[in-house]
């Protein structure tokens, strides 16, 4: 079966990737969409149908490890996530165990990746928003780190900047290895996830 009737007839994915971030082109390099910068290499390394407008943001379907798996980018605005995440577990019938969600954390130190399973929001907006809307925190989320804002700079602002360019490098290391890892959810634990993937991809070695 083709990507395209992957839409049309099924099957429906079996698990849903969700890369948070904001729309917009301005939004596009900013550290806020660390998550979308995930999902669109995902996309590109995996050419098919581009995402198409549906719960409330866009939803492209890959085979994934041999298996059906969508990949959503919200397009509610990241304090309102939840909506859409919400709305593509209903109408795909998915339950919260077969959700991945992809996010920035500030909290954790530049260039490093951590695989969760549950947990609190940890003060991020977005998950906050779709642990509300989902009444539950139990699902699994790959954390990439963006570091703390240097002093006197406003963290809502430090946020929607972008990366330095000596940071780049770092980047698209972690970046690949979230990918990596995002490509091993359907058949590791969490646990296997979490001590593969685990670490600062800041050192290329």
């Amino acid at each position: 079966m083709g990507l395209v009737d992957l839409f049309r007839r099924g099957p429906e994915p079996e698990r849903l990737l969700v890369f948070l971030g904001n729309p917009g082109r301005e939004h596009a390099g900013a550290r806020h969409n660390i998550g979308w910068r995930v999902g669109r290499k995902m996309l590109a390394d995996n050419p098919g149908p581009g995402p198409r407008r549906r719960y409330r943001g866009r939803l492209a379907v890959r085979e994934i490890g041999g298996d059906p798996v969508g990949l959503l980018f919200p397009h509610t605005f990241m304090n309102a996530s939840g909506n859409s995440v919400r709305a593509a577990l209903g109408g795909l019938g998915l339950a919260t165990d077969r959700l991945v969600v992809i996010h920035d954390d500030m909290d954790l130190g530049f260039a490093s990746l951590r695989v969760r399973f549950g947990g609190s929001a940890g003060g991020h907006r977005g998950i906050r928003s779709i642990i509300a809307a989902l009444g539950t925190d139990q699902f699994l989320r790959f954390k990439l780190g963006i570091g703390r804002p240097p002093p006197g700079l406003d963290p809502a602002e430090y946020v929607l900047q972008g990366f330095a360019r000596a940071q780049k490098p770092a980047v698209e290391r972690m970046v690949a290895a979230a990918q990596a890892g995002l490509s091993e959810a359907g058949i590791a634990t969490p646990e296997q996830l979490m001590n593969r993937f685990n670490r600062n991809w800041a050192d290329p070695r």
